[in-house]
C-alpha cells in the first residue's frame, strides 16, 4: 500500500506513493472556476473555450489538457504551486516543481501503463474531481508495486492481478505523489461526456534542486562543510551508482555545538539495479552513517540541512 498522510505530516521513507487529503484551501475556488468555464455550453466563445488540447498518443494517453491559467484565475494556480513547492521542500526534501497541466477525462479517456523516469523523481496529481458524486466508472490512478517481477505466491491463486497494483481514487482536494519510475496509468473512464462530471486533475513532476538549509548557520558558514559534503556525494555516485538507482532525501539536524544530532530520512527510494548486490537499505544506512560524523561551526541555535542524494543515471 501507499501511505495516507495529512497535509502537515512528513513523507515516510520507502513508500512508492503518498496520499495527502485536504491539501489546498483554494481547491473549492478553483473548482468553481472550472464549473463556470463549462457552464452554458450553448454560449461558449472561441477565445475562451477553444483552449483544450486533445492529447492522443496511441497506447499511452487519451485525454484533454490545457494550461490551468486558461480556465482558473492565475492567482489561484500560483497559490497552489507555492503551497506544493513548500510541501515538497518540507516533506520530500525537493525544491523544483514543474508548472501543472490541467487535464480532463470523459468517457473513453485514460492512460496506458507507462512510467516517467526521465521527467522527475516524483509525479504529482492534484484532484479537482467531485469524486464522491461521480457518475462514471474508472478514473483511478493505477500504481504498480515495486515487487512486480519478483516471485509472488499469489501467482498460483485466481484473481491475483490486484496484488500487483494499487488503485488510488481521485478524491476532491487530494494530492497524490508517486515515484516517477513506477509503472502507472489511469483506468479508462466510462459513463459521462459532461466535462463537469469527468475526472479533473492538475499534475506535473518534482525533482531535486540541490542542498538547502534553514536555521542559525549562515550560508557562508556552511560553505566549507557543504564542499566536503559534495565531495562525499560524488564518491557515493561512483561507488554505488552502477548498482543502485534512485533518491535518498535526508534532513540533518545540527545542534548549536556543530554536531549532527539527528538525521531524518524524508524519503528513501534507492532501489537495486543488480539483484546480486546487497539490499538498498544497507546503502542508505551507510550514507547516513557518514553524515552523522560531519562537523559544523558552532551557532546560537539549531540548523536543518536538507540533502538529496541521487544514485544512478541523472535526470536530463
Amino acid at each position: 500500500m501507499g501511505l495516507r498522510i495529512p497535509p502537515k505530516s512528513p513523507g515516510m521513507s520507502r513508500e512508492r506513493y503518498l496520499v495527502c487529503p485536504n491539501f489546498c484551501p483554494e481547491a473549492e475556488a478553483m473548482r468553481q472556476a472550472i464549473d463556470q468555464h463549462f457552464a452554458e455550453p450553448d454560449r461558449h466563445q472561441a477565445h475562451l473555450h477553444q483552449v483544450w488540447n486533445y492529447w492522443y498518443v496511441p497506447d499511452l494517453y487519451t485525454y484533454l489538457r490545457t494550461e490551468p491559467e486558461k480556465v482558473i484565475p492565475k492567482p489561484l494556480v500560483d497559490a497552489f504551486q507555492q503551497r506544493l513547492q513548500a510541501w515538497c521542500a518540507q516533506y520530500l526534501g525537493l525544491t523544483e516543481v514543474t508548472r501543472p497541466w490541467l487535464s480532463l477525462y470523459v468517457a473513453g479517456c485514460g492512460q496506458g501503463l507507462h512510467n516517467d523516469s526521465r521527467n522527475g523523481r516524483w509525479a504529482y496529481v492534484f484532484s479537482l474531481t467531485r469524486w464522491d458524486q461521480r457518475q462514471f466508472q474508472g478514473g483511478e490512478t493505477l500504481v504498480m508495486k515495486d515487487e512486480v517481477g519478483r516471485p509472488n505466491p499469489r501467482l498460483i491463486e485466481a484473481h491475483a492481478g490486484s496484488s500487483f497494483y494499487d488503485l488510488v481514487p481521485s478524491h476532491f482536494n487530494q494530492l497524490v505523489v508517486f515515484d516517477d519510475r513506477v509503472i502507472h496509468g489511469v483506468r479508462p473512464l466510462q459513463g459521462t461526456m459532461d466535462p463537469r462530471e469527468g475526472r479533473l486533475v492538475m499534475h506535473g513532476h518534482i525533482r531535486e534542486g540541490g542542498i538547502f538549509a534553514q536555521g542559525a548557520l549562515s550560508r557562508e558558514a556552511l560553505v566549507p562543510v557543504l564542499q566536503e559534503m559534495g565531495q562525499y556525494l560524488e564518491r557515493c555516485v561512483t561507488t554505488y551508482g552502477p548498482y543502485y538507482h534512485g533518491l535518498l532525501s535526508l534532513r540533518l539536524q545540527v545542534g548549536s555545538q556543530g554536531r549532527v544530532e539527528r538525521i531524518h530520512i524524508l524519503t528513501d527510494r534507492i532501489l537495486e539495479v543488480d539483484r546480486n548486490c546487497k539490499p538498498a537499505t544497507e546503502v542508505s544506512a551507510a550514507i547516513c552513517e557518514v553524515f552523522k560524523h560531519l562537523s559544523f561551526p558552532q551557532a546560537n541555535g539549531p540548523t536543518y540541512i536538507t540533502v538529496p542524494v541521487s544514485l544512478g543515471m541523472p535526470l536530463p
